[in-house]
């Protein structure tokens, strides 16, 4: 799926472990790569922040609190680089346990500008 100029339209798949997982079982056991799909497996800090978490300060209600990680931010720059790299492929989320939690959230709050999730 690599198009003229070195472009890429392959899919690309973000893999997202679970709390106390690792980014690695994925890339071992996914098999993307042999299918002309783009696999992409972010390490999270001892899972991701997508609710209660003993490393957060902000309270899960509390909307306007930013100290805590920010993935969206995170996947958006990813996203970035790859595009800057000739990724062009449409971007999927799939994730484990926690990791699954991540993924709803972010594709619940997709847009095309930051997330261009489908």
């Amino acid at each position: 799926c690599i198009v003229d100029g070195g472009n890429s339209s392959c899919p690309i798949v973000f893999f997202f472990h679970g709390a106390g997982g690792t980014n690695d079982w994925f890339g071992r056991q996914s098999g993307v790569h042999a299918n002309n799909v783009i696999g992409v497996y972010p390490q999270g800090e001892n899972g991701w922040n997508t609710g209660p978490k003993s490393s957060n300060t902000c309270t899960w209600d509390d909307y306007d609190c930013t100290s805590d990680p920010d993935e969206g931010a995170f996947l958006s720059s990813i996203i970035h680089e790859l595009r800057l790299s000739g990724a062009l492929g449409n971007v999927y989320l799939v994730g484990n346990s926690n990791g699954a939690a991540l993924a709803h959230r972010l594709a619940s709050n997709a847009n095309m500008d930051d997330l261009p999730i489908k």
